[in-house]
């Protein structure tokens, strides 16, 4: 029996591939079909010409679907000239619009404020995504829909940027009660209209709204601003407000507490001179410390501030702008009490004593070395004396002399401020206190000038 002839590595895989093809698959079937169509003998030049064959059909169909989809081409050219066309229209639009707002008396802003704000609707950005699953985000026509939207946000700022530079520009007067001014109220309730237009605006599952926080500052940056000047002009006038009314023990005597600057005060006290003359009245007029003076700015702002933070609160949208308006009430609490507990010490003649008494302790409350107190001719016991007495007469007199910040308007900030300006000065004659009972300050008789323990001085100041 003959050796078998072992074929070659190379034509032994080649018999094995086209022995393991099935003849019967569809798609082998569906190229045979189509190949029967243009390959009608099986001959030797037929077969040798197959490659160049097949080439030429598929030229062949290639020219016969650019001729049907000539027409269709030139429709889509068309489509996107129209589509160029309206994008260079809206642009050209946007740029007048932008003009016009550079004339701020203009009275169409408002009404473009109002125009952008409904354009901003959840349809734009609705189309928007829609155009861009269908047609996809390269198309001509989604860009200019996205381009669109974009010039309407950045016309929508423009116009609240120019709201704000007019708002600056002329900045109110503080009135008597020191209430917020109108534009106060104004601005936020265009901003409540435009955050309603954010939270019901349209998105995709996949998608997210856009950051609000720019549009709210555009908005209520300038305001602050605003109010911060008309404090700043307010407190350099020295205009006066009447802090507190009160009648004293004696019917015959009005004692009226104001914060004027030096020469409005001199020209109320002639004029209540004259009246006190002719009617027979006593009158008192309590001098405040200039420093004082700033405190109905301070009442005026924080007024502002919660104007715009309370109607803002129910609004997640605004957490993190509601955060810093918090920090800026509270810094300007901070000041209002500090300039009131400055200025009733300095009507004590405390003021600028209060060094010394933190000087003789250290910094864990315990006696430092230095000069006695009862040696320095400051807090020698005759000028102490006369001092804690004038302390004692403001927190144990019939009506008290402390401030109750009865122009501010929110009841929680007024107790508030209350509250802290008098535990500010129950520290301060903890000090007072403590540093006078201390032996080695040398006074002779301690209790004669402080007669009242710290206990006694924050029960009466209501801490």
């Amino acid at each position: 029996m003959g050796t078998p002839v072992g074929l070659a590595p190379g034509l032994s895989r080649k018999l094995k591939k086209v022995l393991e093809c099935r003849t019967d698959s569809p798609d082998l079937v569906a190229s045979l079909n189509t190949l029967s169509i243009f390959y009608n003998e099986n001959t030797p030049q037929s077969r040798r010409n197959l490659r160049s064959t097949i080439e030429d059909r598929s030229l062949h169909l290639n020219h016969e679907f650019l001729q049907a989809s000539q027409t269709a081409q030139q429709a889509l050219d068309r489509v996107e000239e129209e589509v160029n066309a309206l994008a260079e229209c809206c642009d050209k639009w946007v740029q007048a619009e932008c003009r016009k707002l550079g004339d701020n008396d203009n009275p169409e802003v408002d009404e473009l404020l109002k125009t952008a704000i409904r354009w901003l609707k959840e349809r734009p950005a609705l189309f928007n995504y829609t155009i861009s699953d269908l047609l996809g985000r390269d198309t001509a026509l989604c860009y200019t829909l996205w381009a669109l939207r974009d010039a309407a946000q950045k016309t929508f700022l423009d116009i609240l940027k120019s709201r704000g530079e007019k708002l600056l520009r002329y900045p109110p007067l503080v009135s008597v009660d020191l209430s917020p001014p109108k534009a106060v109220t104004e601005g936020v309730s265009v901003l409540l209209e435009i955050i309603e237009t954010h939270n019901g605006m349209m998105v995709p599952a996949t998608g997210k709204k856009p950051d609000f926080d720019p549009v709210i500052s555009a908005l209520l940056d300038p305001i602050i601003q605003m109010c911060e000047q008309a404090a700043e002009a307010h407190k350099s006038k020295g205009v006066g407000h009447a802090s507190r009314r009160r009648m004293t023990s004696d019917p015959g005597q009005i004692i009226l507490e104001f914060h004027f600057s030096p020469v409005t005060a001199f020209i109320w006290f002639v004029v209540m001179t004259y009246f006190c003359r002719v009617s027979g009245t006593l009158f008192y007029l309590e001098p405040f410390s200039i420093e004082n003076s700033e405190s109905p700015s301070k009442i005026f702002l924080i007024n502002c501030l919660c104007a715009i933070q309370q109607p803002l609160s129910r609004h997640k949208v605004a957490a993190g702008y509601l955060k810093k308006l918090g920090e800026m009430i509270e810094n300007h609490m901070h000041s209002l009490v500090e300039k009131e507990v400055e200025a009733i010490l300095s009507r004590c003649g405390l003021s600028q004593k209060m060094h010394y008494f933190q000087k003789s302790l250290n910094e864990e409350g315990r006696t430092a070395a230095g000069t006695p107190l009862v040696e320095i001719e400051d807090t020698s016991p005759v000028s102490l004396s006369e001092c804690l007495r004038a302390f004692f007469g403001l927190i144990l007199g019939n009506e008290s002399s402390l401030p109750e910040f009865e122009l501010m308007q929110v009841p929680k900030l007024r107790s508030e401020a209350g509250i802290q300006v008098a535990r500010s000065l129950a520290e301060a004659y903890t000090l007072i206190y403590t540093a006078i009972m201390d032996p080695k300050n040398g006074y002779a008789e301690p209790q004669s000038l402080a007669r009242h323990p710290p206990d006694q001085i924050r029960i009466i100041l209501g801490i």
